[in-house]
């Protein structure tokens, strides 16, 4: 089995978890958290290829006010349809 490494020179692909949360406890085992009781609300950081995409609710490469937009615009032309 190959493992990950994360080495200078290589891309990075990485999500930042806070187990500290209500559900998340007992924390026995890491695996076990991240497969039962992780929820999308603890991802506190998001990296890929090596470049930080979101951090602590801010988006860094979308544009979340333009997309709520077009969603609800979206969901005006389904209701008027």
């Amino acid at each position: 089995m190959i493992l990950p490494a994360l080495e200078a020179g290589k891309y990075a692909d990485l999500v930042i978890l806070n187990p500290n949360n209500p559900h998340s406890l007992p924390w026995y085992n890491p695996f076990s958290y991240i497969v039962y009781s992780a929820k999308s609300t603890d991802v506190e950081t998001t990296i890929i290829n090596g470049k930080i995409v979101y951090d602590k609710g801010t988006f860094f490469t979308l544009d979340k006010d333009k997309i709520l937009s077009e969603a609800k615009n979206f969901a005006e032309n389904i209701k008027n349809a």
